[in-house]
Protein backbone atom coordinates (compact mmCIF):
# COMPACT_ATOMS: atom_id res chain seq x y z
CA UNK A 1 0.00 0.00 0.00
CA UNK A 2 1.42 3.48 -0.80
CA UNK A 3 1.56 6.30 1.65
CA UNK A 4 -0.60 9.04 1.51
CA UNK A 5 0.00 12.28 -1.15
CA UNK A 6 1.79 14.37 0.95
CA UNK A 7 3.19 12.42 3.54
CA UNK A 8 6.96 12.11 4.69
CA UNK A 9 8.42 9.88 7.59
CA UNK A 10 9.35 12.79 8.96
CA UNK A 11 5.51 13.90 9.46
CA UNK A 12 5.57 11.70 12.23
CA UNK A 13 8.65 13.01 13.99
CA UNK A 14 7.26 16.70 13.49
CA UNK A 15 4.22 15.33 15.83
CA UNK A 16 6.01 13.87 18.24
CA UNK A 17 8.20 17.19 18.20
CA UNK A 18 4.90 19.23 18.64
CA UNK A 19 3.94 16.94 21.76
CA UNK A 20 7.44 17.94 23.52
CA UNK A 21 7.80 21.31 25.55
CA UNK A 22 8.59 24.27 22.65
CA UNK A 23 9.26 27.43 24.25
CA UNK A 24 8.82 30.20 21.40
CA UNK A 25 12.10 31.95 21.79
CA UNK A 26 14.05 28.51 21.10
CA UNK A 27 11.73 27.76 18.48
CA UNK A 28 12.01 31.28 16.80
CA UNK A 29 15.92 31.40 17.51
CA UNK A 30 16.04 27.89 15.42
CA UNK A 31 14.12 29.29 12.43
CA UNK A 32 16.50 32.31 12.39
CA UNK A 33 19.75 30.19 12.31
CA UNK A 34 18.55 27.63 9.84
CA UNK A 35 16.96 30.06 7.36
CA UNK A 36 18.73 33.32 7.72
CA UNK A 37 15.94 35.21 7.24
CA UNK A 38 15.19 38.38 9.62
CA UNK A 39 12.79 38.34 11.82
CA UNK A 40 10.76 41.24 10.30
CA UNK A 41 10.55 37.90 6.84
CA UNK A 42 9.87 35.58 8.95
CA UNK A 43 6.87 37.35 10.36
CA UNK A 44 5.22 38.65 7.15
CA UNK A 45 6.37 35.21 4.94
CA UNK A 46 5.57 32.69 7.50
CA UNK A 47 3.73 33.33 10.85
CA UNK A 48 1.86 36.35 9.12
CA UNK A 49 2.16 38.58 12.44
CA UNK A 50 4.28 41.66 12.84
CA UNK A 51 7.51 41.70 13.86
CA UNK A 52 6.51 43.20 17.36
CA UNK A 53 4.35 40.23 17.65
CA UNK A 54 6.78 37.55 16.95
CA UNK A 55 9.22 39.09 19.26
CA UNK A 56 7.30 39.18 22.30
CA UNK A 57 6.61 35.17 21.49
CA UNK A 58 10.87 35.55 22.14
CA UNK A 59 10.04 36.35 25.71
CA UNK A 60 11.27 33.82 28.17
CA UNK A 61 8.39 31.08 29.14
CA UNK A 62 6.13 32.25 26.20
CA UNK A 63 4.86 29.60 23.89
CA UNK A 64 3.69 29.34 19.74
CA UNK A 65 0.02 28.14 19.36
CA UNK A 66 0.19 25.23 17.73
CA UNK A 67 -0.34 25.88 14.27
CA UNK A 68 2.44 28.29 14.37
CA UNK A 69 4.74 25.89 16.00
CA UNK A 70 3.90 23.07 12.94
CA UNK A 71 4.96 25.11 10.32
CA UNK A 72 8.19 26.21 12.27
CA UNK A 73 9.04 22.00 12.37
CA UNK A 74 8.21 21.48 9.13
CA UNK A 75 9.97 24.99 7.65
CA UNK A 76 12.94 23.50 9.69
CA UNK A 77 12.18 19.75 8.01
CA UNK A 78 11.98 21.78 4.19
CA UNK A 79 14.92 23.59 5.04
CA UNK A 80 17.20 20.96 5.46
CA UNK A 81 15.92 19.02 2.46
CA UNK A 82 16.40 22.44 0.71
CA UNK A 83 19.76 23.12 1.55
CA UNK A 84 21.02 19.46 0.72
CA UNK A 85 19.80 19.71 -2.93
CA UNK A 86 20.89 23.38 -3.12
CA UNK A 87 24.03 23.35 -1.15
CA UNK A 88 23.61 26.32 1.43
CA UNK A 89 20.83 28.64 2.85
CA UNK A 90 21.59 31.09 0.56
CA UNK A 91 21.76 29.25 -2.75
CA UNK A 92 17.93 27.82 -1.49
CA UNK A 93 16.69 31.10 -0.11
CA UNK A 94 17.28 32.47 -3.77
CA UNK A 95 15.41 29.33 -5.39
CA UNK A 96 12.74 30.16 -2.70
CA UNK A 97 12.43 33.56 -4.06
CA UNK A 98 12.13 32.58 -7.52
CA UNK A 99 9.03 31.61 -9.67
CA UNK A 100 8.19 27.64 -9.86
CA UNK A 101 7.24 26.01 -12.77
CA UNK A 102 5.94 22.95 -10.59
CA UNK A 103 3.80 25.26 -8.35
CA UNK A 104 1.39 26.88 -10.66
CA UNK A 105 4.58 29.93 -11.44
CA UNK A 106 3.76 30.86 -7.71
CA UNK A 107 7.31 31.70 -5.64
CA UNK A 108 8.22 28.95 -2.95
CA UNK A 109 8.39 31.43 -0.54
CA UNK A 110 4.82 32.14 -0.97
CA UNK A 111 3.68 28.93 0.46
CA UNK A 112 5.52 29.08 3.33
CA UNK A 113 2.85 30.40 5.81
CA UNK A 114 0.72 26.85 5.76
CA UNK A 115 1.75 23.47 6.54
CA UNK A 116 0.03 22.34 2.88
CA UNK A 117 2.34 24.82 1.58
CA UNK A 118 5.24 23.91 2.75
CA UNK A 119 4.21 20.46 1.60
CA UNK A 120 4.02 21.55 -1.73
CA UNK A 121 7.14 23.19 -2.05
CA UNK A 122 8.81 19.98 -0.48
CA UNK A 123 7.10 18.15 -3.25
CA UNK A 124 8.62 20.65 -5.60
CA UNK A 125 12.19 19.76 -3.93
CA UNK A 126 11.52 16.36 -4.30
CA UNK A 127 10.76 16.87 -8.08
CA UNK A 128 13.65 18.66 -8.34
CA UNK A 129 16.33 16.18 -6.30
CA UNK A 130 15.18 13.31 -8.91
CA UNK A 131 15.34 15.37 -12.34
CA UNK A 132 11.28 15.52 -12.55
CA UNK A 133 11.22 18.98 -12.95
CA UNK A 134 8.77 18.87 -16.57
Amino acid sequence: MEPPIGYRPSNIGIIQKMELPNEASKVINTLVNITGMTLTALASHVYEMTPKTLASYRQKGKVLPTRSLEVSLKLQDLYSKGTGIFGDKDNFNSWLKKESYGLGNRKPINLLNTASGIDLVYEELLRIEFGATA
